[in-house]
């Protein structure tokens, strides 16, 4: 597959999310929609690879 074949089904998934996004950030209500995205956004640390010495969650 070409590297413009792949930049324009990029664009287009793109596209479709925000479609998504907005369909239901209006029939939900956008301050649901925020609080639902924030939930489901790992956290950082962990994605970065941050461990304590026994595996639990310290925070500073």
């Amino acid at each position: 597959m070409t590297a413009a074949i792949r930049c324009l089904l990029y664009e287009a998934a793109g596209i479709g999310a925000n479609l998504i996004g907005g369909w239901l950030a209006m029939r939900f209500g956008i301050a649901r929609m925020l609080a639902v995205g924030l939930a489901t956004q790992s956290d950082p640390r962990r994605a970065a690879g941050f461990r304590t010495p026994r595996g639990g969650a310290r925070f500073p």
